[in-house]
């Protein structure tokens, strides 16, 4: 077993991220092990002091942010108690979402997690977790500690621009020198974040997708997925068309748009708030380089209660 895996050592598009796979002590029968994907991100806040690496551009004497798809939106100033705002509420968003929501079951011939308690040896599930370290101007962890996670210190692995939109103007601006996506009249009035690039509500829920069935879009679980090697439901689903770099990874239908079955644009990452077994691919494919078995041999469940398992006894003229 190999506790820490490092970003550079995994393989797309799951090497976003480190992790560190913890074996129980034996003090507690009932404990399952850990498998945490460590997170380290820095937060750009883009003004007109700062533009942001090309997130941002003045017009006309006016502060403009621009979004995914290349349109322009007016924004204003951050003030520090806005940012500190945004950056708690980008932590609890991200791990609400996605920490403690799987629990991988260890194959029955993996025996490296075993662990003795009471003269009973168990066999413990791995507990899927996710933790966040937001890291200043000098990349050291806003929160040092131990809630950052246990691998808070280091470079970032992502850093993401963030722009405070103007309350008051929120149609966008066309300007054909900023690279764009063309829309039809009328469709384009939102906002659109991207992995790289957030706005000042994202930590909000606003858009309702299916309010009798309370669903609705999580855009910052929905991008911390893509920091997480996530691509859209459809491309995690198997189709390749809707997968990283597939030529319609980016469509609509990506996200489970039309698609037979509701569930997949209900998905987190479809345009909605719902986790389903198939998100904890993540840690399914970070599971072999710890242990050396392949992702197919770990199942998932959401039950997170599932308990280590007493393995049998030897015989006591087999026992040393």
């Amino acid at each position: 077993m190999k506790a820490i895996i490092k970003s550079d050592e995994a393989i797309p598009p799951y090497d976003t991220h480190d992790s560190i796979l913890e074996k129980p002590s034996g003090l507690n029968p009932g404990q399952n092990a850990w498998l945490t994907l460590q997170l380290r991100v820095k937060l750009d806040f883009v003004d007109s002091n700062n533009l942001g690496n090309g997130g941002a551009i003045v017009r006309n004497g006016k502060l403009f942010a621009i979004d995914a798809d290349g349109y322009l939106f007016e924004a204003q100033d951050w003030t520090s108690e806005e940012i500190a705002q945004f950056q708690r509420a980008y932590v609890r968003c991200a791990e609400d979402t996605w920490n403690y929501q799987f629990l991988l079951k260890t194959p029955e011939d993996y025996s490296e997690l075993d662990y003795q308690s009471g003269g009973d040896t168990f066999r413990p599930n791995i507990l899927c977790l996710f933790r966040l370290s937001v890291l200043d101007s000098k990349d050291a962890p806003l929160d040092r500690s131990p809630a950052a996670g246990p691998m808070r210190f280091g470079p970032p692995h992502q850093t993401i621009t963030v722009v405070n939109l103007n309350k008051t103007s929120r149609e966008p601006q066309f300007d054909s020198s900023v690279p764009h996506r063309t829309f039809g009249a009328g469709q384009k009035k939102f906002w659109r974040s991207s992995g790289r690039r957030l706005c000042d509500t994202d930590v909000i829920t606003r858009r309702v997708v299916d309010a009798d069935n309370r669903v609705y879009l999580n855009t910052i679980g929905h991008e911390v997925g893509h920091l997480l090697g996530q691509c859209h439901i459809m491309g995690l689903k198997g189709d390749p068309r809707y997968q990283k770099h597939g030529r319609l990874s980016e469509d609509i239908k990506a996200y489970g748009k039309g698609s037979s079955d509701r569930f997949d644009f209900w998905n987190i990452m479809g345009a909605g708030n719902r986790l389903y077994l198939i998100n904890a691919v993540s840690w399914k494919e970070r599971i072999p380089l710890h242990t050396g078995v392949s992702a197919d041999q770990w199942q998932v469940t959401g039950l997170m209660n599932t308990p280590p398992r007493r393995l049998p006894r030897a015989p006591a003229g087999l026992r040393r």
